[in-house]
C-alpha cells in the first residue's frame, strides 16, 4: 500500500512537468519511507514479545539406580541480556518466569570453558506464538536429546474453574471428567468446564487411550476437584515403560508479576560415588 501510494505521488509530480528534480526527490521520499519502516519493524523485534512461563519437564532418558540421585537438569536462558537457571525436576512443574524477547525461546546447558569461563550450549528451542502465559513441556528422550512444546494457559483462555487436558501422548485418548466425555488426538487440549454446588467437589475422572480403535482404560477413580482454581492434567508417554500412557496434573497459579531469579542448580550428585556400588548397608 505505502509503495503504490508512493508511486503514485511520484508520477503525479512527473506529470506536472518536474521531471528530473522531482524523480530525484521522489527516489529520496521513498527510500525514507522504506528506510522508515525497516527501522520500525527492526526497533519492534528488538523490543521482543514477552511471555510469563512454567516448564514442566519429563525425562525419558536412562535412569539411575541410585535414589540419591535428583533426576532433572538444569535450563539456563538469557532474558534481556541476564542470564538465569531454572532447575527443572522430572515430573514436576517449575515456578513462573518472564521471558522478553524473540519467539524462540533458547535454552542453554552450562558448562565451564577451558579458560575458567562458563560457556553456554543450545539444549533445546521452544516456540513461544503469541505473547502471553505458557507452559512449556520439556522432553528428554533416551538419546539425549530434547524437545519442547508450548501451550497457552492464560486467563483468557484457560479460566479459573476450569480443568485442561493435554494430551502429549502418541495416541489418541478418550477422557471423562463428571459427566463430560472427550476424545483428545495426540498433541491436542480440551478444556472442561467445572460444574458443582460447592468450591471443593468430587468428579469423576476416566482416562482411555484408544487402541485399534478400541478405547482402553488406564484410569477411572474419583478426582478432587476446586472452581477456584485452574487444573491441568499432561497425558504422556509412562517415563518408565513408554510403550504405556500414564498422566501427570498440576494446579496453575493466577496470572501475575513476575520477577526473575535462577534457582539453585539441581543436585544430581551420587554419593555411592565415594563408597563404590558395594556400599550400602549391611547384611
Amino acid at each position: 500500500m505505502t509503495f503504490n501510494i508512493t508511486f503514485g505521488l511520484c508520477a503525479r509530480l512527473v506529470e506536472l512537468g518536474h521531471k528530473v528534480g522531482n524523480l530525484a526527490f521522489c527516489a529520496i521520499f521513498f527510500s525514507g519511507i522504506s528506510g522508515a519502516q525497516v527501522t520500525s519493524n527492526q526497533s519492534k523485534a528488538e523490543e521482543g514479545f514477552e511471555y510469563t512461563f512454567n516448564v514442566i519437564y519429563l525425562d525419558y532418558g536412562k535412569k539411575s539406580s541410585s535414589s540419591m540421585v535428583t533426576p532433572g537438569v538444569d535450563l539456563f536462558f538469557f532474558d534481556e541480556g541476564r542470564q538465569f537457571n531454572i532447575a527443572a525436576v522430572a515430573g514436576g512443574m517449575s515456578r513462573a518466569f518472564k521471558y522478553k524477547g524473540s519467539q524462540d525461546l533458547v535454552f542453554y546447558r552450562e558448562l565451564d570453558g577451558v579458560d575458567g569461563e562458563k560457556e553456554y550450549r543450545p539444549l533445546v528451542t521452544a516456540k513461544m506464538g503469541k505473547p502471553g502465559r505458557k507452559i512449556l513441556i520439556v522432553s528428554k528422550i533416551p538419546s539425549g536429546l530434547m524437545y519442547a512444546r508450548t501451550f497457552d494457559i492464560g486467563s483468557i483462555d484457560f479460566k479459573s474453574g476450569s480443568l485442561r487436558v493435554v494430551n502429549l501422548s502418541q495416541q489418541e485418548a478418550m477422557v471423562r471428567i463428571g459427566e463430560i466425555t472427550q476424545k483428545i488426538k495426540p498433541m491436542g487440549a480440551y478444556n472442561f468446564r467445572l460444574k458443582g454446588e460447592r468450591v471443593r467437589f468430587l468428579v469423576r475422572l476416566a482416562i482411555a487411550a484408544i487402541q485399534e480403535g478400541q478405547p482402553k482404560l488406564i484410569e477411572d477413580r474419583r478426582y478432587a476437584v476446586n472452581k477456584d482454581r485452574r487444573e491441568l492434567i499432561v497425558l504422556h508417554q509412562d517415563t518408565t515403560d513408554p510403550k504405556k500412557i500414564d498422566y501427570t496434573s498440576f494446579l496453575v497459579g493466577d496470572d501475575e508479576e513476575v520477577e526473575n531469579s535462577s534457582d539453585d542448580k539441581i543436585d544430581s550428585l551420587d554419593i555411592s560415588d565415594f563408597f563404590g556400588e558395594d556400599s550400602g548397608e549391611g547384611e
